[in-house]
């Protein structure tokens, strides 16, 4: 009987380690970094976790990414360059009324490690 409560002991472990995989307890959260081609080089993404954290949202990490979309390459159009963040799920709400998304929301986003 020791020997069942250990393995289930072990089994809800690494069942809520979350296995080393994106947890269940973050969200990733971007905004459009306002570039555009032959132009603008956007807002930086130091720049806008600042934003995030005077909100009171932790930002876990950051980076630049694609929103995966084909941008036509004209002069003055969008580059579809966003800044990510990876938040606590819980400020999702908050990070919404600053003017970010959640990416599950692109459809053709590539997610990548946050670094």
């Amino acid at each position: 009987m020791k020997k069942l409560f250990y393995g289930i002991g072990i089994t809800l472990a690494v069942l809520g380690s979350g296995c080393g995989g994106t947890s269940a307890t973050t969200v990733k959260v971007f905004k459009y970094d306002g570039s555009v081609q032959c132009g603008s080089v956007g807002t930086a993404v130091t720049v806008m976790a600042a934003e995030l954290s005077n909100a009171g949202v932790a930002v876990i990490c950051s980076q630049k990414g694609q929103d995966g979309l084909a941008h036509p390459t004209v002069c003055g159009t969008a580059t579809g360059a966003i800044n990510i963040y990876q938040v606590d799920h819980t400020n999702l709400a908050k990070a919404e009324t600053l003017g970010f998304a959640a990416v599950s929301t692109l459809a053709s986003y590539q997610d990548q490690t946050c670094k």
